[in-house]
């Protein structure tokens, strides 16, 4: 008897110490509210998709904002409540229909995000930038102006430094009037705001307070 009880005991042991380490290896990160305030920094890529582009393709004009792609980053302090508030740099390249060789989009935002969710591993969120462009052609400012992005989408958290953002922007655009070079055409004058959708992924990074 006293051998099965000590049999019993270890075996016991055994499972105990096999089920800990397997909810260790597969345990999710924390609670972001269980969490100190911290930095994210998230490079990110874009894919744009005009939508409205009267203001700097007017009727029977070469459009020279085209569909394209966006790389950026953005720098986010991020609070329990799920607030997160941050800076953003773009930079954009659209074709130009061979009035630009290669248009360009600089953008620097102010960003706010609201997360969801938060007890569970995929977060959605819904957020607002805006912030100051210049466009022109390869690198080159042709005329500048505003933003406006409404961004919804979500972040899956791998480990507790390490999440992936996928996520849906629409964004308006107002750039001030100039003229194209070489065809000479005024354009920006009229239009009121250009409209784009964008469907974007991250990589955001998480450091200490």
């Amino acid at each position: 008897m006293r051998g099965l009880c000590v049999s019993l005991g270890f075996a016991a042991s055994v499972f105990l110490c096999a089920t800990a380490v397997h909810a260790q290896a597969f345990e999710l990160p924390p609670d972001p509210r269980d969490r100190p305030p911290a930095w994210n920094v998230e490079p990110r890529l874009e894919l744009d998709v005009p939508l409205v582009t009267r203001r700097l393709c007017p009727d029977n004009a070469a459009c020279i904002y085209g569909s394209g792609f966006g790389l950026g980053a953005l720098v986010e302090r991020r609070y329990r409540s799920g607030v997160g508030l941050g800076a953003a740099y773009d930079m954009g390249f659209m074709g130009g229909d061979n009035v630009f060789e290669l248009s360009t989009l600089q953008k620097l935002s102010v960003s706010f995000r609201y997360f969801f969710m938060l007890r569970n591993a995929a977060h959605p969120f819904v957020g607002v930038e805006v912030g100051g462009v210049l466009f022109g052609d390869t690198f080159r400012v042709s005329t500048g102006g505003f933003h406006v992005d409404g961004r919804a989408g979500v972040e899956i958290e791998a480990t507790n430094t390490l999440s992936f953002t996928l996520y849906g922007v629409i964004r308006a655009l107002y750039t001030a009037p100039f003229t194209s070079q070489p065809d000479g055409l005024r354009r920006s004058h009229s239009g009121g705001m250009d409209l784009t959708f964008n469907v974007g992924a991250g990589l955001a990074l998480r450091f200490g307070p």
